[in-house]
């Protein structure tokens, strides 16, 4: 005996169960969309925030190699002039190089972040300067709470 299922009719008007639950493909794309966006938006920020930070370091370096050099050439040490560097804090003419080296971190530099230490020889003489830099690091965005970062650089240069 065969058994036989009742004939299925198709035409206009009878829609099947399996279409009716047949979905749009842009309501898929929208889903995917709102997915996709806040994690690329994410990385863009995150990627913008590291960079900000690299070139801050940089900054902060350079301003400190030309903070040493500019006291060890501009100091005449032959004339028995003592270098801005063995004075025990520095002065504002020590500031001015170091902001204009930092470019636009500048603000961030004031004489307390300067730290001058002489480097002297086995007899006492002074010859270089070694200048450290600290500054706080503020994070560009505040969506992630991220906790200011301190930089710090220093430099050593000797008298030729």
């Amino acid at each position: 005996m065969k058994i036989r299922f009742p004939a299925v009719r198709r035409g206009p008007g009878v829609h099947l169960r399996s279409q009716e639950r047949h979905s749009s493909p842009k309501g898929a794309s929208a889903v995917e969309f709102a997915l996709v966006v806040p994690l690329f938006l994410l990385l863009l920020l995150g990627i913008a925030e590291g960079s900000w930070f690299v070139l801050e370091v940089s900054a902060i370096t350079n301003s400190a190699r030309t903070t040493a050099r500019w006291e060890v050439v501009s100091s005449n040490f032959g004339a028995g002039q003592m270098p801005d560097c063995a004075l025990p804090s520095p002065s504002a003419a020590v500031v001015t190089p170091a902001k204009a080296a930092a470019g636009p971190f500048a603000g961030a530099i004031t004489s307390s972040s300067i730290t001058n230490v002489a480097v002297d020889d086995p007899n006492g003489n002074v010859i270089g300067c070694t200048v450290t830099i600290k500054v706080t690091y503020q994070p560009l965005e505040q969506l992630v709470r991220l906790a200011p970062a301190t930089i710090s650089s220093s430099f050593t240069a000797y008298i030729d």
